[in-house]
């Protein structure tokens, strides 16, 4: 089983459709991660010492911008509430990450325009998708931003599964090639044994990494493994997809015999080899000696190390489950409590974090039904330790079976002892940590402490910076309309207006259905009304005291927006739920 997807594919169409020259070039290296580089530029501190929370707000932004937000909704994307403060801080954020940008900016700012103007937005291949015209102009601005980039996605992902389809049929894999499933903009593929894998690999790279003149390069991630969890969690890294298709991408792979097991073992291993290598070589490049460490590289080690130290847990217990397995194999009759310890031995040596389907496959069968025999595992009177209920069946007075169970558990631990499952490890007894840490143990790991101590990189919170406050001008963009034409939006559409700054939840009222419903729900849930008397009082007391204990509301009895004479008074932590109840009935009475 194969899966692929696209890496960073929104921003990679935004900036090859705006022709952001310096970003295009950027995006050329697979190392680079787009939402650091932003958070770098917004926050003026260098890249390597960009923070998690400095680039979650950059991500935040990245993705609000392609997706047609707007201040009040990006500032409520990063900071999680809605308020006059968040609006003004995405407000701040889009002209932060907009700076050294002018060319993208422009570029969605005539998108909007034109979106305007001429009623539907166009994809780069011209797929139009048109507005009509009793749309809101804050929609059609908030689309129209949207369609451009996200709709170019969709018709590059159906241009690379037409592309992909007739590659199928061109070199004859027809019915040994499927396409069982799509996700997004994800493939989840099936090959039969017969198809040497790096020339799958090939064919879907030829397929999906479409070359547009004038564009950065639309990378895939990709995998193998005997299921979609394997192969989607195990990406190769694009370089390391490129050095297979280089090699083997004509000639497949020589070791190709059909076992998808080995296959997986081989991709593991390679990728974490991989890794290790880019670590050694950053590391005696003379230019990074005493450097901040790059958060390519940190990423690299803090999936290494952890590996590491998964392969000394599998170690250890690997050799005392063979040698307890092996003391068992003379013995005539084996106890309720041996037989517990060595089935579950076996079944810890699966839970170190090291695939290990390569080794146990073969036995994958006898165990599960040993499994499925065992039962559940109880504290039963006149043994020692808690056993399977079922171990005093005749499955288990079988010594030969037992004896079968005892041999593959060998087999097991001794093909994992000899196994190399990553090059040039010398030691597995590491200390992990930080990245400090991790670097040390990784020269005792791997026989390179004199590099790692005259590369002598430095942790990023070990360098002081200080985030620059840039003070920008704020200016509404795309949501920021006047509240009477969203709030009427909103009320037409989900029927309801939730007005953060005020406190105030208003409900559409102008339907009889609607508006009955409603009401019955607000009463379950706690409204307070006049004929409520003190707690009435109370409420309307704490709510103009400026608490956010209660919130107003009001229902909208017009088209022209007047209000009903009423206030009530809902505890606020009830408004979510009755935004989303209103929604729920409005639909569903079709109103």
């Amino acid at each position: 089983m194969m899966d692929s997807d696209y890496s960073s594919v929104e921003i990679r169409i935004m900036m090859s459709m705006a022709q952001e020259k310096p970003m295009i070039e950027y995006l050329f290296d697979p190392d680079s991660d787009y939402h650091t580089l932003k958070a770098s530029q917004m926050f003026s501190i260098p890249y390597e010492l960009v923070s998690k929370k400095q680039r979650g707000a950059a991500k935040g932004v990245n993705f609000g911008i392609v997706y047609g937000m707007g201040d009040a909704s990006l500032g409520e994307n990063v900071t999680g509430k809605r308020s006059a403060e968040s609006t003004r801080y995405g407000g701040q954020l889009r002209k932060l990450y907009f700076k050294g940008m002018d060319v993208t900016e422009d570029f969605i700012a005539k998108n909007l325009e034109k979106a305007v103007e001429n009623r539907y937005a166009e994809t780069f291949f011209g797929r139009r998708r048109y507005f009509p015209p009793t749309m809101r102009i804050g929609s059609v601005k908030r689309q129209g931003g949207n369609h451009p980039i996200q709709g170019t996605a969709a018709d590059l992902y159906k241009q690379a599964m037409v592309n992909l389809y007739g590659a199928i049929i061109k070199k004859g894999w027809w019915g040994k090639f499927l396409l069982p499933c799509f996700v997004h903009d994800e493939i989840v593929m099936e090959a039969h044994n017969s198809i040497n894998p790096a020339h799958a690999l090939k064919l879907v790279q030829d397929s999906l990494m479409l070359d547009i003149e004038g564009w950065c390069p639309l990378y895939i991630g990709f995998g193998y493994g005997s299921h979609w969890y394997n192969a989607k969690k195990t990406e190769v890294p694009v370089q390391l997809q490129q050095e297979f298709v280089d090699k083997y991408g004509e000639s497949g792979f020589p070791f190709w015999d059909g076992n998808i097991h080995n296959l997986y073992a081989w991709e593991v291993k390679g990728i974490y080899n991989y890794w290790v290598n880019r670590i050694k070589d950053y590391m005696e490049d003379p230019k990074n000696t005493g450097t901040v460490i790059s958060p390519v590289i940190s990423g690299f080690l803090f999936e290494v190390m952890p590996y590491v130290s998964s392969l000394g847990k599998l170690k250890q217990k690997a050799e005392v489950l063979l040698k307890f397995a092996t003391s068992l194999k003379d013995e005539l009759v084996l106890t309720e409590e041996e037989l517990t310890l060595l089935v579950d031995g076996y079944e810890e040596l699966q839970k170190c974090g090291v695939h290990l389907d390569k080794h146990t496959e073969k036995f994958s069968k006898f165990f599960d039904d040993i499994d499925i025999s065992l039962g559940d595992k109880d504290e039963l009177e006149g043994f020692n330790i808690p056993v399977y209920k079922n171990i005093l069946t005749e499955t288990f007075n079988d010594m030969d079976k037992i004896k079968e169970a005892i041999s593959n558990v060998i087999t097991v631990c001794e093909e994992v002892l000899s196994e190399e499952f990553l090059p040039h490890l010398k030691t597995t007894e590491v200390e992990l940590g930080g990245i400090k840490k991790n670097l040390i143990a990784f020269g005792k790991a791997f026989g390179c402490e004199d590099l790692v101590e005259k590369a002598n990189l430095q942790e990023p919170h070990s360098v002081e910076v200080e985030e620059k406050a840039v003070e920008e001008t704020y200016e509404p963009q795309l949501d920021d309309v006047p509240k009477e034409e969203l709030m009427k939006e909103y009320l037409d559409g989900f029927g309801y207006y939730r007005d953060y700054d005020e406190r105030t939840l208003y409900f559409d009222g102008t339907n009889d259905a609607l508006l009955n419903y409603m009401v019955g729900y607000l009463q379950k849930n706690g409204v307070l009304a006049k004929r409520d008397g003190d707690a009435y009082v109370k409420a309307k007391n704490s709510f103009e005291s400026g608490s956010a204990e209660y919130t107003l509301v009001k229902f909208v009895i017009t088209k022209d927006g007047d209000l009903h004479k009423a206030s009530l008074y809902l505890p606020s932590t009830q408004a979510s739920r009755s935004c989303t109840m209103c929604l729920k009935v409005k639909r569903q009475i079709g109103a």
